[in-house]
């Protein structure tokens, strides 16, 4: 299950019996649409480790909260003034740093 509307990727998957075999997938308790954003930010946030740091960068660090407050201000953008919606394409091109980082935390965020 996904909250993509483009579906361009999984249309174009391999056959299925090209696709690798996985063992063992019910060992695993994944829910049906995976977020990596709200259990390795949103939730370290609320555990208490807000003030910590979680980017560090030649030109500075960011916290636990620095990082959620620009990931939820880039999101809302994205989301309330482009109107977009989950699953459309987000093409990221820069060099590597911290609003960059934070722009593909956001990505997966929003594919709720």
């Amino acid at each position: 299950m996904t909250a993509h509307l483009d579906l361009f990727v999984q249309q174009h998957l391999p056959a299925q019996e090209e696709l690798p075999d996985f063992i063992n997938l019910e060992n695993f308790d994944y829910p049906e649409i995976l977020n990596c954003a709200t259990p390795l930010l949103d939730d370290a946030v609320k555990e208490g480790y807000g003030s910590k740091e979680v980017v560090l960068m030649n030109e500075g660090s960011w916290t636990y909260s620095d990082l959620q407050k620009d990931s939820n201000q880039i999101a809302r953008v994205l989301l309330e003034d482009l109107n977009m919606k989950p699953g459309n394409r987000v093409l990221l091109r820069a060099p590597n740093s911290y609003p960059m980082f934070a722009h593909g935390l956001v990505s997966s965020k929003q594919a709720e």
